[in-house]
């Protein structure tokens, strides 16, 4: 939103263990809710140019990073090894020869199939979706330093973060929250209105949640085996560094 006193961001983010989480359970419902996942190869993490989209990332990150004695440290061979988890676990079981995505989300231990979900959310760069499915964990941590940078660099840009987590659990007062931000002191859209309209956007996301594909928070089996398999990611040897470093991009820029 722009207007003569600057320009006013809003970026979503989300814990990236959760996005993991809930791109994993998501897409390996029967039936799948998105027919990509029939015909996405996970492992395409280069673009047409012969780039991936980690090298374009990894500068970013690594001038982040460079005085910070306190985050993990991730390189390029870092995000190169999890390309190579995902090239191990796609394709390479002989049941599996010539199984689609969707189909080792279904068939593979759970544990592994997390792994290669969230390798394809980490690196990927899939044509199934014109190169839009995939790659969103490093895509965030991108997005949060380049915001904030931005934001450093001009008197004239304001940016707000915004949890999905917070909006999932609380949406009436995540919707107050970003319409107290862009209105500010605009005396042409009270207290009352604002109030309102977070009031409607609550009821209206309660009603679509009972019909969403999205909302597996209440499935028990689920429940119970996401703080499990969040500590497993935590501590997976390749994919545990970068999502770690995006769980402490994600809370700073909240805290802010």
């Amino acid at each position: 939103m722009s207007s003569a006193k600057g320009t006013k961001i809003v970026h979503f983010v989300r814990n990236p263990f959760e996005m993991a989480m809930s791109n994993y359970f998501y897409h390996s419902q029967t039936p799948t809710p998105e027919k990509w996942v029939h015909t996405d190869d996970p492992c395409q993490h280069l673009y047409k140019n012969k780039e991936s989209l980690s090298s374009h990332v990894m500068p970013t990150l690594t001038s982040w990073a460079r005085n910070r004695t306190d985050i993990p440290k991730v390189t390029q061979t870092d995000l190169d090894d999890i390309v190579d988890v995902c090239l191990s676990l796609f394709q390479t079981n002989h049941t599996l020869k010539d199984a689609s995505f969707y189909d080792h989300l279904l068939k593979l231990d759970q544990s592994d199939a997390l792994r290669l979900a969230t390798a394809q959310m980490t690196i990927a760069s899939g044509a199934a979706n014109k190169h839009y499915a995939g790659g969103d964990i490093l895509r965030m941590a991108n997005n949060i330093i380049r915001f904030q940078n931005l934001q450093a660099s001009s008197s004239n840009v304001q940016l707000m973060s915004l949890g999905m987590g917070d909006f999932i659990t609380d949406t009436k007062e995540a919707t107050l929250k970003f319409l107290n931000f862009i209105f500010g002191d605009d005396e042409k859209v009270t207290h009352e209105m604002r109030l309102q309209a977070a009031i409607d956007r609550a009821k209206a996301y309660e009603k679509q949640s009972k019909h969403s594909h999205h909302i597996t928070s209440a499935n028990s089996k689920v429940a119970e085996s996401k703080e499990v398999l969040r500590q497993m990611l935590k501590r997976d040897k390749h994919l545990g560094s970068i999502l770690n470093l995006t769980e402490i991009l994600v809370n700073e820029a909240l805290s802010k």
